[in-house]
């Protein structure tokens, strides 16, 4: 069964991004008179309003608890609001020179990544306001950004078809995954295992083993192009490609084409979903000049009948291999990845007596070695490659 429900907005709408709560479902929607709106899913009444930018908004995120809200616009500035007051809380200093493309939050929600047409890829501290790193040398502009779930890698994708993934505690380049011919319009990482999917306006998706970064899966070409990728929160998790009119489920443990149950859906341009396990819908919403479409599809009972019932397979060997994120034991201050590339470093003690290290913004980018370090007012205890 599809319900959906439009809300009506003062202004066009040219972005949407649901956030990361399911027993809160919101969804903040960029305008074209610069302001953020938000609403809760299929409600017509608004939450709150963010005004700030002077150009259209073209790129929306939620932190993690959803108390604020991240906006990129059209002229490149990134600003960041405060939900329940409705107020500015941070701007990120020039941000870029043209239209940001994609935001998101990294997992411990005190960096972000932003992504722009101007072909660079930058990390932001939230606390400082200040870009700990910025990503260039990349020809076209970039289309979609993605931390990975453990916060050490970034991935960005670009209008030629190419994935790039970023070692953040020392700020290289680790590979560039190519294999699309159009533009990357979707990022995810698997929850649980090193892969990454990526969608492309060429209408195919592919699956990218990360231990050895070579390509697990691609699909054939579908008359529209892919909007977004999505893996389900289930044990036996599959992977959700939407694109017009159309949502295809590909099972993880059988990666192909036939294995696949296509449905049809109610959207046209889905521009963000997400995956209600508890109910077994997926809730979609879509932009459409000043209405946002909200949509709930069940996708279970649609999937078993267009697609025969069979044993589960066991594992590829590919799929055996795939390592597991490394389970942290750690208190979470000292879970985060540490920021490089771009900085300096001075030098001080903690309580314990300990050599610490403190990294800024800056142009030097000097030899790290591995010891606890500094960064952001916290203290980390990750190991890092020495840079060359």
């Amino acid at each position: 069964m599809n319900a959906a429900i439009n809300c009506q907005l003062p202004c066009d709408v040219v972005c949407a991004a649901f956030g990361t709560q399911r027993s809160r479902e919101l969804v903040a929607c960029g305008g074209q008179d610069g302001a953020v709106h938000v609403f809760p899913f299929a409600d017509s009444n608004r939450l709150a309003m963010l005004p700030g930018h002077t150009t259209r908004v073209t790129a929306v995120a939620f932190d993690k608890e959803q108390r604020r809200v991240l906006g990129g616009s059209d002229g490149g500035s990134i600003r960041l609001w405060d939900l329940d007051t409705e107020q500015g809380i941070r701007s990120f200093g020039t941000g870029h020179r043209t239209t940001v493309t994609a935001v998101t939050y990294h997992a411990f929600g005190e960096f972000i990544a932003s992504a722009s047409e101007d072909t660079h890829l930058r990390i932001w501290d939230v606390r400082k306001r200040s870009c700990l790193q910025s990503y260039k040398g990349i020809p076209c502009g970039l289309r979609a950004v993605q931390f990975n779930p453990n916060g050490k890698w970034v991935a960005s994708g670009c209008a030629q078809g190419i994935v790039r993934l970023y070692d953040l505690t020392n700020g290289q380049l680790i590979t560039e995954l190519a294999t699309h011919q159009g533009a990357i319009t979707s990022l995810q990482f698997h929850p649980e295992h090193l892969f990454l999917a990526a969608g492309s306006a060429d209408g195919t998706v592919s699956l990218w083993e990360l231990d050895t970064f070579q390509l697990s899966f691609r699909s054939g070409p579908s008359a529209s192009p892919v909007q977004k990728v999505l893996f389900t929160p289930e044990t036996d998790k599959e992977l959700l490609v939407a694109s017009p009119s159309l949502l295809r489920l590909y099972p993880f443990s059988r990666m192909s084409d036939r294995a696949a149950a296509n449905i049809e859906v109610p959207w046209g341009a889905c521009s963000d979903l997400v995956y209600s396990p508890n109910s077994g819908e997926v809730l979609t919403v879509e932009c459409k000049r000043n209405t946002l479409g909200c949509a709930r599809t069940a996708i279970m009972k649609k999937a078993s009948h267009q697609q025969p019932s069979t044993s589960r397979q066991p594992p590829t060997p590919a799929q055996k291999k795939a390592m597991k994120l490394p389970s942290c034991s750690l208190p979470r201050r000292q879970c985060f990845p540490l920021f490089s590339g771009d900085s300096h470093i001075r030098g001080s003690s903690d309580r314990r007596g300990q050599q610490t290290h403190e990294v800024h913004c800056a142009t030097s980018s000097p030899s790290l070695k591995q010891r606890p370090i500094v960064a952001s007012s916290l203290i980390f205890s990750t190991q890092c490659r020495t840079n060359a």
